[in-house]
């Protein structure tokens, strides 16, 4: 939670923003996020049912209606709704850079993708710099946060300009490719 709370101080939102907690668990960052940002929209997606059920009644204890809880698995939402529909998408437990990139840039055109990271933040981006140039995202910046129980880092990456045409055709290959990384890179 500290690391949520720590966040939150680190993030300018405008009202009426919507933002994508991918990956959200239990609700960490996203349902601190909502209740730091009352007036962002958050959709919080996780693909196990279990943890979207908690997340709706922590959801409805807490009172936060700028949430709304999806059970959904991220390369299932590509060519939805949800494609292109957010301001941004943060993430804390995606797994490597680069999968966490390839799951999130469906969800923004010029958005930010914030990548919540640990020690290693520096040598993912590096890692993750071709698949990046390809999914036509940017380093805006890696920051270390304070405030935490463990070191953490912001990775903000920038959108620039819609999904590459040939991406949902080749997002399952690019998420398999992905599934390794660093554990020692997530937060």
């Amino acid at each position: 939670m500290d690391e949520a709370i720590a966040v939150s101080r680190e993030l300018r939102l405008r009202d009426g923003d919507r933002w994508m907690d991918l990956g959200t668990g239990g609700g960490l960052p996203g349902l601190v996020l909502a209740a730091a940002f009352p007036d962002t929209s958050w959709t919080l997606v996780d693909a196990r049912s279990k943890k979207i059920a908690q997340v709706r009644h922590f959801t409805n204890v807490l009172d936060l209606s700028n949430v709304q809880a999806l059970h959904a698995r991220a390369e299932d939402l590509t060519g939805s709704p949800h494609t292109g529909a957010y301001d941004g998408v943060i993430s804390r437990a995606a797994g490597s850079l680069a999968r966490t990139a390839v799951l999130s840039r469906p969800f923004i055109t010029h958005g930010a993708v914030i990548a919540i990271r640990g020690p290693r933040a520096t040598e993912d981006v590096d890692a993750s710099a071709t698949i990046c140039a390809v999914l036509g995202l940017v380093v805006d910046a890696v920051d270390e946060i304070g405030g935490t129980i463990r070191p953490t880092w912001l990775v903000r990456l920038r959108g620039q300009g819609p999904v590459p045409a040939d991406f949902p055709r080749t997002q399952r290959a690019l998420v398999r490719a992905t599934r390794g990384g660093s554990s020692d890179g997530s937060a």
